[in-house]
């Protein structure tokens, strides 16, 4: 009797055996965490209600170093606890690497009593601490989850972008001990970008914490450097840069004219063109796909990690994207003397959106490799499989003027929201000045007496400026490298002479936050 094998079928056979191994192995790690935790209890403020009422909320293993990575949220009857959560750390033999237990001891005297504020009740209260509106012309109901945290959603009509929501948590209140509240999410954009969490008391309505879900930074006014930017100009030759990664899935060669990673800002180098980019461990179909199949569906400035547009408008609508065409060529000039919006033979703007597509890539690929993957909740359209929730690309808007009139502070300045699995990040990177008049400042010389007198200078392109009255000694680095006045390594040979005193470091080789921070 001849005897036939479906060849086909054997890989699907194979993958059913890996997948239930991979099931078994994670499951085994997670039993393990939880008898090391059974054996650690009051070391890690653990009682037998925890372990009756916890959750696990995130059990995931990072792909380069095979640590499990356990994440358990501390309940009261399925109510979670403000910021009580413990996260176990496996390796792959079982053993516990780390655990870190931030479970509050005072969770096991409380017991569910019920509200008097009702979830709509507690919005109210949110959106006026916010100084706005609640009613049906800019909320709408859209859904009673209910659940043991009572969860409702509503639908913004001109607040935001994402679903206003409100839940029950218990939070700390100083010595007043853990409080049943009403936690509501609350996304606006004016006078500037913020989602608040409000917690409100469930019993009396009082707001007791208000906390920010973006993450703002504010760099102050910055100061051009003439020297610096005649020396761009000079260094806007073309430099190709290939970085091979293996036969790419996404068949089309793609090229990106940017400040490549390595170079911070305009005032740390020129920009490169950089061929194939995109590491195929973290973006197998390149940063143009989306359907994970070889081809891509993008010939302008989104994929599957980001859409990266302007947003000059401010209404976080469908903006300019930086166009690559068939070839996906992001190739465009640029000339930093003019408006950084201008569009024209210098192409200011689509270069702005190019740089800004690559740098979101580049980290959304640097941070996969070292574990902030689909299972860890990262930002991608497609996970291609690898488990997490999808759908949740980044939003990164370029030249963004959302309220800068009303709100000059916005100026040089930037935020992210990163939302929950699922929900799309939004990145936001307002306008910069760009008047390139050198700002000056005096610089006196006490003594020696053949250097002594009034000098001008050029004050930094970073940090506060606040140079006022500042006196004192000046020395010379010496970091004890053949360039020893460059400060690039530490500890300085010459610590105890330049301590107190005012450092006195050349520029090159490292960067300037590099040196100032040594």
């Amino acid at each position: 009797m001849n005897t036939f094998f479906n060849l086909k079928k054997i890989p699907l056979l194979l993958l059913f055996f890996i997948v239930i191994q991979f099931s078994l192995s994670a499951q085994n790690r997670l039993d393990k965490a939880v008898k090391y935790l059974q054996e650690n209890m009051e070391q890690y403020h653990i009682t037998d209600k925890d372990m009756q009422d916890w959750v696990v909320y995130n059990n995931y293993i990072t792909k380069h170093n095979k640590i499990n990575h356990i994440y358990i949220q501390q309940t009261i009857g399925g109510i979670p606890i403000h910021n009580a959560v413990l996260n176990i750390n496996v390796l792959k033999d079982g053993e516990v690497l780390s655990a870190n237990s931030r479970f509050n001891p005072k969770a096991k005297d409380i017991v569910y009593s019920g509200y008097a504020i009702n979830a709509e009740q507690a919005l109210q209260i949110a959106f006026q601490e916010n100084n706005l509106e609640f009613n049906s012309d800019v909320t709408r109901l859209k859904e009673t989850i209910g659940g043991v945290t009572e969860k409702v959603l509503y639908t913004p009509m001109e607040y935001s972008d994402n679903d206003i929501y409100a839940e029950l948590i218990y939070i700390e209140e100083g010595k007043k001990g853990l409080k049943l509240a009403w936690k509501t999410s609350v996304e606006i954009f004016k006078p500037s970008f913020h989602q608040w969490f409000t917690y409100i008391d469930a019993q009396t309505g009082e707001v007791l914490k208000i906390e920010d879900g973006v993450l703002h930074c504010d760099f102050g006014t910055p100061h051009a450097h003439d020297n610096c930017s005649n020396h761009l100009q000079e260094q806007e030759e073309a430099k190709l840069t290939i970085q091979p990664y293996g036969m790419p899935n996404f068949l089309i060669p793609n090229s990106y004219r940017v400040y490549p990673l390595g170079i911070e800002s305009p005032n740390h180098g020129g920009r490169d063109l950089i061929v194939d980019p995109a590491n195929l461990t973290a973006s197998p179909f390149g940063w143009h796909d989306t359907d994970g199949v070889a081809g891509a569906e993008f010939t302008y400035t989104r994929g599957n990690n980001v859409l990266a547009q302007d947003d000059q408008n401010g209404n976080n609508g469908n903006g300019f994207r930086a166009e690559g065409g068939a070839n996906l060529e992001f190739d465009f000039t640029q000339d930093l003397n003019r408006d950084p919006s201008f569009d024209g033979v210098a192409q200011n703007l689509s270069s702005s959106i190019t740089n800004l597509f690559y740098w979101n890539n580049i980290m959304h690929d640097m941070w996969y490799l070292y574990g902030f993957d689909e299972e860890a909740g990262n930002f991608q359209d497609n996970n291609y499989g690898n488990g997490g929730t999808g759908g949740d690309y980044v939003f990164a808007d370029c030249q963004d003027s959302r309220n800068i009139e009303d709100n000059p502070a916005l100026r040089n300045n930037a935020n992210f929201s990163s939302g929950t699995d699922g929900q799309n990040g939004r990145m936001q990177m307002y306008m910069w000045n760009y008047n390139l008049t050198s700002t000056e400042i005096s610089f006196n010389v006490i003594t020696p007496g053949n250097i002594e007198g009034a000098y001008n200078v050029i004050a930094a392109g970073f940090g506060n400026n606040n140079y006022d009255n500042v006196i004192g000694e000046l020395v010379l680095v010496d970091d004890g490298s053949t360039d020893s006045t460059l400060a690039c390594q530490t500890p300085f040979l010459n610590a105890n002479d330049v301590n107190g005193k005012i450092a006195v470091i050349d520029r090159g080789d490292c960067q300037f936050g590099t040196k100032c921070l040594n």
